[in-house]
């Protein structure tokens, strides 16, 4: 009869050490997927998309604060424009009339003030000299520094002739495309209590509009990256603006600047945002 087996739990035979460790393994590696499912699923739960339309991110009214009669007007709807040309035109002879009539001004302002302080350093001279009175000297030096104060006046009269010539021309202000014109050559403008819009223009860059949520709103932050997806390749944007629709209204709309202008993308198009 053989004698009771002493063997314990640990003297396993050499074959069994090396099946443990495959077991363990492979638990891991089940475990290692199962956490990357996991945090899929969990990226899923915060990921919303949701549909946005497309607008121009810079609008812009032009207009000028000078009333007047429109003698030229380049570009219609629709055409781009590069900044710095000219679009609208008065007709400026007016404003060139006052800009030489202030220049005259100031030419005979500049005489009298010359003139002015060298009587003063005359009267000055002869003051030393104790041949003439306090009061002569006095008044001196007031018609000197009413000849300075008339020519400082005669100096913002023509920095404002210059100014009204220049509003007289109307430019595009970036790189864009001209959105509207309002007026045609021949046309008065009369600006009092408001300056009237002549030309819509808008840069070249788009932006995308879209309702979210409270709840939504909350999670979000200003800059945050915005993956869109507009048919034609995906890109990212960057998160411009939150803000409610009203007073009351739990409703909010988002705005995510485009990185760049697209000749497939254009202002109404329908677009998709994948929200973080």
């Amino acid at each position: 009869m053989k004698p009771p087996s002493t063997r314990t739990p640990l003297d396993l035979p050499a074959s069994e050490p090396r099946r443990m460790n495959g077991d363990l393994g492979a638990s891991f590696r089940h475990f290692r997927a199962l956490a990357f499912v996991l945090l899929c699923c969990a990226s899923a739960v915060h990921a919303e998309t949701i549909d946005a339309r497309l607008d121009w991110a810079q609008r812009t009214e032009l207009s000028t604060p000078l009333s007047g009669i429109i003698a030229e007007v380049n570009g219609v709807p629709g055409a781009k424009v590069a900044k710095g040309d000219l679009l609208i035109r008065l007709d400026d002879r007016q404003w060139r009339a006052e800009l030489a009539r202030a220049e005259a001004a100031l030419d005979e302002a500049q005489a009298l003030k010359q003139e002015a302080e060298r009587e003063l350093e005359r009267n000055q001279e002869l003051y030393e000299r104790t041949v003439l009175s306090d009061h002569a000297l006095r008044m001196a030096e007031i018609e000197a520094a009413r000849a300075n104060a008339a020519w400082r006046r005669a100096q913002a009269e023509l920095t404002r002739a210059r100014l009204e010539l220049e509003w007289t021309r109307i430019s595009a202000p970036f790189d864009g495309r001209i959105l509207a014109v309002a007026k045609q050559p021949g046309e008065v403008i009369v600006n009092r209590l408001r300056a009237e819009p002549l030309m819509v223009v808008a840069g070249d860059r788009l932006l995308a509009r879209a309702e979210i949520s409270a709840q939504t709103a909350a999670r979000l932050a200003i800059g945050d990256a915005i993956a869109i997806e507009p048919g034609s390749g995906e890109t990212q944007g960057r998160l411009a603006s939150i803000r409610q629709n009203g007073e009351g209204d739990d409703g909010y709309r988002i705005e995510v600047m485009l990185p760049q202008t697209s000749e497939k993308l254009f202002p109404g198009h329908a677009i998709r945002l994948e929200l973080p």
